[in-house]
């Protein structure tokens, strides 16, 4: 399912240095990544 797919992708991507998750659940949307993008 997709929950599960998501906390697969948040234990992969940990939390940033600020304690903060990258991908944020938006109630009555979904999800959204939620960091500044970067070229790398």
């Amino acid at each position: 399912t997709v929950d599960a797919h998501i906390m697969n992708l948040r234990k992969k991507l940990m939390c940033n240095q600020n304690g903060e998750e990258y991908i944020q659940t938006v109630y009555g949307i979904g999800y959204k990544f939620a960091s500044d993008a970067r070229h790398v």
